[in-house]
């Protein structure tokens, strides 16, 4: 028998355990409640008075369908609970007291007394406003896990020491096929396919206190085996004496049954804890944690022994916000969405909504806080990216040049743009909420283009006439199309009206301007046809001009055909003689004989003033005169305008063209008679040109058999100072060598030495004179088809030795062949350049040699890292003795001259230029490829 103090302490534990349940419901974020067998609420959670916005008082003892918009669909879920035992993902809308609906997930089960009968309904009512969509995972996990700890299909039985069965639930019935009687009081092994095996496990916990998972075949009275999973612990009396086992459910004495109760019950707090997706957590009245869920562990990074013990507000990014959550859910008995940002162990910061309510001892103490932080990374993502996407949105609306606005399915204004508020003249909190169509001056038409845009989904280029606040009309085009919510409902109109105000004055500028063109396409027909004809007429003086060579013929017929196009009655040139400074006639037609004769000085007449002024004078409304009187045989006339045209060729006076009409010259025709003067001061020129020509010629002629004769005495002359200076400097260079193989004084050597040097510069001097003389004679030479690359690559193997003295390198890989139109010749230019690139280049150098395609020529370059040449030196070099910088290096000062020349006969050009490199030079030639 059971003492009184322990089942006093067994109560106790049970009403602090009930306390502590009761703590978890008060904590839950959902609204739960209870309702006896009739539907009648016999308890509710405090999240249920809020949501339903009912005090408790006012909420137990009402019938539970009251508070739903289908009353009889609500009382259908508790009668289908109570029939089926459980419900779940039961859709209802609940009604709070001030007439707000909030649709919830009705999920609920019965419980029952200790003899099993029902004596009511748990339910919970989960508002989905929010999580419907997000939450649907979540509540298929909890239904699961409900469902396995509410309605468990595994047997559960106790048996003795000895494996008799002693108890069994109702599940073991079921299963074995055996009423509860049969079961009592028979051995546990018997009814499983393997009898020792099933006894050792039920005996093992004797040994062990504890078997988990350990596997048997059950046979039932039909003989079905089945196959199954065992757990079991044991049990003791209240000396410690182990009285049987418990397997899976311990249905023993009433101190038995009440310690397994309480151990379901935690066991149960714990699924419901762990199977929870939020972190959850629980703390002492000092905010130190006391225990975790394994999400707690996860999120932050820590493992479940490191966690409890410590701070709450350790875990968070502001611990002073965190402790005072704590605080506040102690004061206040419960928290709901209190964000704050948890840190994680790798610092990764983790924002949450953090959920909190006390729980009590058994005297209704508060022993601490019930907590959960719900990961809200994703809806704050999901925020932050819905408002950028309505800022995005609006930036796009607003920034429209267009007038925006949206309208319900009736018409009524819902949003506008500032563009819309601009044109309309009125505010927008004065256009939301009116028709569409009282905005235009046709509102019946208007309001059928919202039919039209419901009806078609889109409406395109429907014109309409908005008014202002002012009454000003804008013609505008209405384009529009539907927009619908999540579901594909329609929800409104979504419009464009484009201001058309200009359009429709271009257009009319268009069609005014299209008119208007067409007169002046017709004009300039004409203007063409004219132009078209004095083009001909052009062309035929050109042709006139250039059909002789001869001044005085060219001059008569080109007179001709001026009068001619012009229909002028009569004309004369006068041609300038620049040494006696007087306009001379040169050709004429129908001008009195006296005209003939007369000639002018500049400034005298009007040919002298047009010549002296250089520009054309036009003199209009002749009177009567008889100097500028006409005969043209038949008859007489009289000219009523004359025009004097000075004729100049690149600033230079060559005569005066004296043209008559006998009506008003047009501006088309003087631009033309202007265009062809010009023409004929090219003509004079050329004619006048040829005839120096041809006298220059003459002149040439006779120069040239000077030059040739004076080329021959130059070459001769060449030759013999060569030979009569060469021969003495050899005999020095002879003798001196004698001398200073026989010579042993040093002083004297060095004498001798010196002596040797100079004379050798003077022959060098000699040999280079001679052989740039001779190429100033030459004009042209012979060329043959030769591979430039071959001729430098013996130039770079003869000059081998020299490099090597100087430690230098002479980069020259000839990619294929570069056949060029050369002389043997060329090879001077090359030696030259490498020559000077060794000699002017330090120790240890290198020297780049490079033929580049430079069509249509090829481009030869030298490469050296020298000391350089100062830009205001490189015009020097290629000019006879001119040498830069000796530097204490032997030269004449003819190398580049020669250089210059060879490749100038050759057609060609040389240069120089900074090394890219740095120090140093390029010195390049070009040669015309064969």
């Amino acid at each position: 028998m059971l003492d009184t103090s322990q089942l006093e302490k067994k109560i106790e534990e049970l009403e602090e355990l009930q306390r502590y349940n009761r703590g978890l419901i008060e904590a839950s974020i959902d609204p739960m409640l209870t309702t006896d067998i009739d539907g009648i609420i016999t308890d509710v959670n405090e999240q249920m008075v809020n949501i339903a916005g009912h005090s408790r008082d006012e909420l137990i003892g009402t019938h539970f369908k009251e508070y739903f918009t289908d009353p009889e669909e609500a009382y259908e879920g508790i009668k289908e609970a109570l029939a089926e035992k459980m419900v779940r993902d039961y859709e209802l809308t609940l009604i709070s007291q001030t007439g707000k609906e909030i649709p919830v997930s009705y999920n609920a089960t019965v419980f029952t007394d200790a003899e099993g009968n029902v004596k009511g309904v748990f339910a919970i009512a989960r508002d989905m406003t929010q999580y419907k969509k997000m939450a649907q995972d979540i509540r298929e996990s909890q239904l699961y896990n409900r469902t396995l700890i509410e309605s468990s299909l595994d047997p559960m039985l106790t048996t003795d020491t000895e494996a008799i069965i002693t108890d069994v639930n109702e599940q073991m019935i079921n299963i074995t096929g055996r009423s509860r009687e049969e079961l009592i009081g028979t051995p546990f092994k018997e009814y499983f396919t393997d009898p020792e095996r099933a006894y050792i496990g039920i005996t093992k916990p004797l040994a062990e206190k504890m078997v988990r998972d350990y596997e048997l075949t059950l046979i039932s009275k039909t003989g079905n085996e089945i196959p199954i999973s065992s757990n079991a612990a044991v049990f003791t009396d209240a000396e410690g004496n182990i009285k049987g086992v418990f397997a899976v459910a311990r249905d023993m004495t009433q101190y038995k049954r009440m310690e397994q109760e309480i151990k379901e019950s935690q066991r149960y707090n714990r699924g419901l804890i762990e199977s929870s997706i939020d972190a959850m957590l629980t703390t002492d009245t000092d905010g130190i944690i006391t225990d975790v869920n394994e999400q707690m562990t996860r999120i932050t990074g820590r493992l479940r022994e490191q966690l409890i013990g410590t701070p709450f507000k350790e875990y968070f990014t502001n611990p002073k916000e965190a402790h005072k959550g704590i605080v506040r859910t102690l004061a206040e008995k419960m928290v709901r969405q209190y964000e704050l940002k948890l840190i994680s162990q790798t610092g990764k910061e983790i924002p949450v909504s953090y959920n909190a309510s006390v729980f009590t001892d058994a005297e209704g103490n508060v022993k601490g806080v019930f907590a959960v932080a719900r990961d809200i990374t994703e809806y704050k993502k999901m925020e932050q990216d819905i408002k950028e996407s309505q800022r995005y949105n609006r930036g796009l609306i607003e920034s429209s040049i267009d007038a925006m606005l949206t309208t319900d399915t009736a018409g009524i204004i819902t949003d506008v743009n500032e563009q819309m508020v601009n044109i309309a003249g009125h505010l927008r909190e004065e256009l939301i909420g009116t028709p569409f169509k009282e905005y235009f001056t046709n509102p019946e038409v208007a309001y059928e283009g919202i039919i039209n845009t419901l009806s078609e989904k889109m409406v395109r280029d429907y014109e309409l006439t908005l008014v202002s606040r002012t009454g000003k009309e804008y013609p505008v085009s209405y384009n529009a199309t539907v927009f619908t919510d999540a579901s594909g409902y329609v929800k409104g109109v979504f419009a464009v009206a484009r201001d058309m105000t200009e359009h429709k004055r271009l257009e009319k500028e268009l069609k005014s301007y299209t008119e208007n063109l067409e007169v002046k396409v017709n004009e300039r027909t004409e203007e063409l046809k004219i132009q078209k004809e004095r083009e001909s007429s052009y062309n035929q003086i050109l042709t006139t001009l250039n059909a002789s060579i001869d001044l005085s013929t060219m001059l008569k017929e080109g007179l001709n055909e001026i009068v001619k196009h012009l229909n002028a009655p009569f004309g004369v040139i006068y041609l300038y003689d620049i040494e006696e400074n007087v306009l001379k006639p040169a050709a004429t037609h129908a001008v009195k004989k006296e005209l003939l004769t007369a000639q002018f000085e500049v400034g005298e007449g009007i040919p002298g003033e047009a010549a002296l002024e250089r520009k054309t004078l036009i003199i209009k409304d002749i009177p009567q005169d008889e100097r500028y009187h006409i005969e043209f045989g038949v008859m007489g006339a009289d000219p009523k305008t004359i025009m004097s045209i000075p004729i100049v060729f690149h600033k230079n006076l060559l005569g005066t063209i004296v043209i008559g009409f006998l009506t008003d010259v047009s501006d088309d025709m003087q631009q033309f008679l202007q265009r062809v003067v010009s023409q004929f001061g090219i003509a004079i020129n050329n004619a006048q040109s040829y005839d120096m020509v041809q006298n220059m010629a003459q002149e040439l002629q006779e120069y040239s058999g000077q030059l040739e004769k004076s080329n021959q005495l130059k070459d001769l002359f060449t030759d013999i100072l060569r030979h009569d200076l060469l021969n003495p400097a050899g005999l020095v260079r002879g003798f001196t060598d004698v001398l200073l193989m026989k010579e042993t004084d040093e002083k004297n050597k060095d004498l001798l030495n010196k002596v040797h040097n100079n004379n050798e510069k003077l022959i060098d001097l000699i040999e280079t004179a001679s052989k740039f003389a001779k190429l100033e004679s030459t004009e042209e030479l012979e060329f043959e088809r030769n591979d430039i690359g071959m001729i430098f690559k013996n130039v770079v193997d003869n000059f081998a030795q020299p490099a090597e003295d100087k430690e230098m390198t002479i980069e020259f890989l000839p990619d294929g062949e570069y056949f060029a139109k050369a002389n043997p010749i060329i090879e001077d230019v090359f030696s030259n350049l490498l020559s000077n690139a060794i000699k002017y280049s330090p120790t240890g150098s290198r020297i780049i040699i490079d033929i580049q395609d430079a069509d249509p020529k090829w481009r030869v370059s030298v490469t050296d890292f020298g000391f350089g040449i100062a830009d205001e030196d490189k015009p020097k070099l290629f000019q006879r003795f001119k040498r830069v910088d000796k530097k204490g290096i032997k030269g004449t000062g003819l190398g580049l001259a020669i250089v210059k020349r060879i490749v100038e006969l050759h057609g060609g050009d040389v240069g120089i230029e900074n090394n890219p490199a740095g120090q140093g030079s390029v010195f390049w030639v070009t040669i015309e490829k064969a």
